[in-house]
């Protein structure tokens, strides 16, 4: 298993060094850290790869030359190259041990915390916690570009009933490889258990790269149907703004009729005349009913239009969000959306918009219902002028329902005022929905795609042309002590991939 993954991380390095050599005028930094078993650092180095530099910077207690036999001088954090075609290669040993991460490595048996070199051999309930936090504040463009990828590998025949919360765990060859993925700018507790017996375990890997997608997000089905709610909730405005006027004439008329009936009610001798006057401001109330009426196809038309409009965005979002739910509709979607603890705003939004849409249409009806009544109370006031004085013998109760009725129809009309300005309010909040969502949409990539920033070396803010920073860190691995002959290698196995295997401590695995 060693074997094989030396040669992986030997066509790892290869690929990361794979560029043109047609390019010139760059560097290539690959930093390996050889980590403690409680994740502390215990020897850093970097790997540099100079494309057509003769001089590069960084802070080294030791360098080694791993293309040629060539000496290589150092003057302080400067390093001068010697001559060299395509690609120059050459390992540093680094002073300082910060890294932009800090990593905890915590192992427990059968609950009890051990040490990690009293593990070897060992049966019983295994725990191994992984601990990751920012390290290194001055190095934090790694941490917020960077995603990590922690591997394991643990043995079938020495571990059973493998658990590993948030991780892909693949079978391959007798073992399971075990692999979580920390996104860039973010801490991570990892864990694994495992049942084992006479434990061993090959070393724990974390390896960095920075995020780098080639991804064009076409916003536009998104924000086209914002524009409709938008343009929506504009006729909405509209709508609101004719029924106060509507509501306004109708008020007016039934302070006319009010009048009428309290001068007719004072004044019998004048009983024609307050009749007749009457009798008009009733038709001028079925007038501004009439009005009034006339909005509620164009209401309607914009309640619905908000309405499929809040479902459908609703829709859409939780399909960006990759979330493999039903589609949403006004039947289904408390059952889909309640037990969904980071939709629970989602699904307030909408029993928000239900509940608007719900209250306007009945509103809509019951000044139906008030336009039908005008209607019918204006024919009967017209058989009241003929009837004389039956009329003026119940012109007192008249005029009290007169009175009832200009009373309500003000506390209807405020009422209405005081949703006037609420679509106001909302026609003016939502004028910009489709560069909030834009907005919105950038932010959350940006906890996937990182922030953006521009590639930068790791040992010296002095390299200018960094193409690329990779990180390698690995623990020792857990081992039974065997008796093992020493491997012999042979004194021409000095090339430069002899070296970096040798880094890693990989060349008895692969040699013998």
């Amino acid at each position: 298993m060693k074997k094989i993954i030396a040669l992986l991380l030997i066509f790892v390095v290869l690929l990361s060094m794979g560029i043109s050599a047609a390019e010139t005028g760059y560097k290539e930094e690959s930093i390996y850290s050889i980590l403690n078993q409680d994740g502390s650092v215990n020897r850093l180095y970097v790997v540099n790869a100079l494309h057509g530099e003769r001089t590069d910077y960084g802070t080294y207690g030791e360098i080694e030359n791993l293309t040629s036999l060539d000496e290589i001088s150092m003057d302080g954090d400067q390093i001068s190259l010697p001559d060299y075609e395509d690609t120059f290669y050459y390992q540093g040993t680094m002073e300082q041990v910060e890294l932009p991460w800090e990593f905890a490595i915590l192992y427990k048996l059968d609950g009890q915390e051990v040490d990690a070199s009293k593990l070897a051999g060992a049966s019983g309930e295994l725990t191994i916690e992984i601990g990751i936090q920012q390290g290194d504040v001055a190095q934090d463009t790694f941490y917020n570009n960077y995603a990590l990828q922690v591997g394991l590998t643990l043995a079938d025949s020495l571990s059973q009933d493998v658990m590993a919360d948030g991780a892909t765990v693949v079978e391959a060859g007798g073992n399971k490889q075990i692999a979580f993925i920390v996104l860039p700018g973010n801490n991570a507790d990892l864990t694994v258990t495992a049942n084992v017996t006479d434990f061993e375990m090959d070393a724990i890997t974390i390896n960095a790269v920075k995020m780098v997608f080639d991804m064009d997000v076409d916003t536009a089905q998104f924000t086209g149907q914002l524009t409709e709610l938008s343009d929506a909730v504009s006729d909405l405005d509209d709508g609101a703004i004719g029924i106060l006027e509507g509501l306004t004439q109708v008020s007016e008329g039934l302070n006319d009729y009010s009048d009428g009936m309290l001068a007719y009610k004072n004044g019998m001798n004048q009983y024609a005349d307050g009749g007749l006057s009457l009798s008009n401001g009733l038709k001028e109330t079925a007038t501004g009913l009439s009005q009034l009426t006339g909005q509620n196809d164009l209401l309607k038309s914009g309640l619905l239009a908000m309405e499929q409009a809040a479902f459908t965005q609703a829709n859409q979002q939780l399909s960006g969000m990759g979330l493999e739910l039903p589609t949403i509709t006004t039947h289904n979607y408390k059952a889909i959306l309640g037990d969904q603890e980071t939709l629970q705003p989602l699904l307030t939004q909408l029993i928000q918009t239900l509940q608007l849409t719900g209250g306007l249409t009945a509103y809509m009806d019951g000044v139906g219902q008030l336009a039908t009544g005008t209607s019918q109370l204006s024919a009967g006031l017209e058989a009241y002028v003929e009837g004389g004085m039956v009329l003026a013998e119940s012109s007192k109760d008249l005029y009290d329902g007169a009175a009832e009725l200009n009373l309500g129809l003000s506390a209807l009309r405020e009422g209405m005022a005081t949703y006037q300005e609420g679509t106001g309010t909302f026609k003016e909040s939502t004028g910009n929905m489709d560069e909030d969502m834009n907005d919105q949409i950038d932010e959350a990539l940006g906890d996937f795609l990182g922030d953006g920033s521009k590639t930068v070396s790791f040992v010296s803010d002095k390299n200018l042309s960094t193409a690329s920073v990779q990180f390698f860190f690995r623990t020792e691995p857990i081992e039974i002590a065997k008796l093992v002959e020493p491997a012999s290698v042979e004194e021409e196995e000095t090339g430069f991939w002899y070296k970096i295997l040798h880094l890693f401590d990989w060349v008895g695995d692969i040699f013998e």
